[in-house]
């Protein structure tokens, strides 16, 4: 805005040095306005931009930063002071479980058959909405390889194919911390897989029965009841940055409708399989809501009760480590620091749409 002021008077100087006065006013006239009206939309921009300041822009900015302070709504507008969250220095333990429970929801170990299925590639495989994509990134990070692509249904996939990184990297860290789900079959298959590759004793023919034998297994996947080893103890706890990888991967903060002019707050998770996680995680929250089974076929664990919700925000939350890596984190902020609008259903009806815009 100063910069204008000093052009516009700049242009006078110039225009006063003007000989020829016969259009000087009019010249003069002219350029003023031009300068006015550049100025009117400055100040318009600015105005607007202030108006709308939390818009999918910002939130978009404020989630790549990872940085949320103060989240307040005031005239049913809802406005972020930010300030950079400590940022947590992971482990290496603490980030293998993590990947672990990550992969447990979002991650696959495959095969596949190239040429007649005469060559394999062995496949690691995590993929994401085009919204949470940065995740995997942190996660190539971490673990120095692999590769990231886009495919043309805008979803993103991290890979690691090349075998040797396969046996001194990752099958080293899922043998460390055993995957919880059923894709404990698959990976078992896997890495059965590579064995049958390497083994130089093997011939041809020997080499390929197994393979097809294996690929058979894979393709028809594991019996209803199957479980991962992990379940052979009976004292088997899941730890926290399992818990935290798992939930950024399949879980859910949103706020729902209970009855007419009245939302809540409500967190859920459901599985096709699994179950035993569900029940876990149902005392780890320290929550009376029930593993339900639904008609669709599926395991789910959902509460809205109040004193659930203080629950899972004190696990969840620690006011100088942000435990969520992806868009989870900016959800998790939303839901917990809008609590306080419990019965406030104008607030909380904007608030519900902001939660869902974030899913897009």
């Amino acid at each position: 805005l100063d910069g204008c002021f000093k052009n516009l008077f700049r242009c006078y100087e110039i225009l006063l040095s003007y000989k020829d006065t016969q259009n000087l006013y009019i010249i003069l006239l002219l350029s003023s306005i031009g300068i006015i009206l550049g100025v009117i939309f400055i100040i318009f921009n600015h105005w607007n931009s202030s108006k709308n300041s939390f818009n999918m822009g910002i939130i978009s900015q404020e989630y790549s930063n990872n940085s949320f302070k103060d989240l307040k709504l005031k005239n049913n507008k809802l406005n972020f002071k930010s300030s950079n969250f400590n940022k947590f220095d992971f482990s290496n333990d603490w980030f293998y479980e993590w990947l672990i429970g990550f992969t447990d929801g979002d991650g696959t170990f495959t095969i596949d058959r190239q040429k007649n299925g005469t060559k394999w590639n062995l496949v690691y495989k995590v993929s994401q909405k085009s919204n949470n994509f940065k995740i995997l990134y942190f996660i190539k990070h971490k673990l120095s390889y692999g590769n990231i692509t886009k495919s043309n249904d805008n979803n993103w996939c991290f890979r690691i194919r090349d075998k040797k990184v396969l046996n001194n990297v990752i099958f080293p860290i899922f043998d460390k911390f055993p995957l919880v789900t059923i894709k404990y079959y698959d990976y078992e298959i896997v890495k059965k897989a590579y064995l049958i590759l390497t083994d130089e004793s093997l011939d041809k023919n020997t080499r390929n029965k197994l393979k097809e034998d294996l690929y058979n297994l894979l393709k028809k996947g594991p019996d209803n009841n199957y479980l991962s080893p992990v379940w052979n103890d009976s004292n088997y706890l899941l730890s926290k940055p399992w818990v935290i990888g798992f939930w950024e991967a399949e879980g859910s903060f949103y706020i729902v409708k209970k009855e007419e002019n009245r939302l809540c707050h409500g967190f859920g998770i459901t599985q096709k399989f699994d179950k035993k996680i569900l029940f876990q995680l149902s005392k780890i929250f320290h929550t009376s809501s029930k593993v339900r089974y639904n008609k669709k076929g599926f395991f789910s664990l959902d509460s809205t009760g109040h004193r659930a919700n203080l629950n899972i925000v004190n696990y969840f939350y620690d006011e100088k480590i942000n435990y969520f890596i992806g868009i989870k984190s900016l959800q998790f902020t939303i839901w917990r620091r809008t609590l306080k609008f419990r019965g406030q259903y104008i607030k909380l009806l904007r608030i519900r749409e902001l939660l869902r815009a974030l899913l897009n």
